[in-house]
């Protein structure tokens, strides 16, 4: 069970929140169910490759008030972005784990460290830095978000209620090496808390996750609370599989949207 709770991963970075693309959450190590990372790293010596797939959708945004109005001024338009995305961690040991994630438009290196265990709460820290990927064109005084270095703190915490039942409790801070332009965050702040319940001898988990962002520009603030029901279909001891919805319930100055991800995890 240990084995299985610590190898379960999915996708952090699908869904985009706010006015602009975040893209350095601490992304390459790995998680507990769809969104927080557990405290534990996996197995020392052993390592795990993931391809992800992720689909949103938007159509409509929310102001400065919470009020929500449309994206478009025909209601028959959509904004639609699909990603896709390779996870790759390796126990360095019992108490630490590295981990890269790469997509077309950045590349995440992030590490895990297991602070302690009590009773049945595990503690970690985790960081990492998000270093822009691919091939664009930079204006140096006017960068966007996504194409700015950027870097991830933050606290990880798993409780195993029993051998099926499981919560996992995450903190990350965000900040940015640049501040060239005010689209460009102070900071971001993210909290995730995930459910995950074992059910059909042990082959099936049921996953549920909340999370809530903040990013805070010079002159005002963008936050999103969403939730994401999930599945997680573990058809060997290394080898599973977990989808995922995504959607967004409410938010300040910014985008409304939904979607799903999927994601095969291989532990070798």
């Amino acid at each position: 069970m240990a084995l299985r709770i610590s190898s379960i991963t999915i996708l952090i970075l699908i869904v985009v929140f706010g006015t602009s693309d975040l893209t350095g959450q601490i992304g390459g190590v790995t998680a507990g169910r769809i969104n927080s990372i557990s405290a534990a790293p996996i197995t020392v010596h052993s390592a795990e490759f993931e391809p992800n797939y992720g689909f949103t959708s938007s159509q409509s945004q929310w102001d400065e008030s919470s009020k929500l109005t449309s994206l478009y001024s025909s209601p028959d338009s959509l904004l639609i972005k699909t990603s896709f995305s390779l996870r790759i961690a390796y126990g360095l040991s019992d108490k630490i784990e590295v981990g890269t994630f790469i997509s077309p438009e950045f590349s995440n290196w992030s590490l895990k460290y297991l602070i302690d265990q009590i009773g049945k709460t595990q503690i970690g820290l985790i960081g990492g830095i998000n270093i822009p990927y691919g091939n664009t064109i930079v204006k140096k005084g006017a960068r966007t978000a996504d194409q700015t270095l950027s870097y991830g703190l933050g606290i990880a915490s798993t409780v195993l209620l029993n051998e099926r039942t499981a919560i996992e409790l995450n903190i990350q801070h965000q900040g940015y090496f640049s501040d060239f332009d005010p689209d460009i965050p102070n900071r971001d702040l993210f909290f995730y808390m995930d459910y995950g319940q074992y059910i059909s001898n042990n082959n099936i988990q049921l996953l549920a996750s909340i999370s809530f962002q903040e990013s805070k520009f010079a002159t005002y603030s963008s936050t999103v609370f969403s939730i994401y029901p999930g599945v997680s279909l573990e058809m060997k001891d290394n080898f599973l599989i977990v989808v995922n919805g995504a959607f967004d319930l409410f938010g300040k100055n910014a985008s409304k949207t939904k979607g799903f991800a999927l994601a095969w995890t291989m532990l070798f």
